[in-house]
């Protein structure tokens, strides 16, 4: 799970590159990113 900080500039991956890097890998499949104030549930 990636998660982001956006109020103090702790974000040095853009979404873009982030799915970049994850299409590169073969897992852009496997891979959500979510948008600016999206909640995300992750359960079993």
């Amino acid at each position: 799970m990636e998660t982001r900080k956006q109020g103090v500039n702790h974000n040095h991956v853009t979404r873009a590159a982030l799915l970049q890097a994850a299409r590169e890998h073969g897992v852009a499949g496997r891979v959500h990113i979510p948008e600016d104030g999206e909640s995300v549930n992750v359960s079993k």
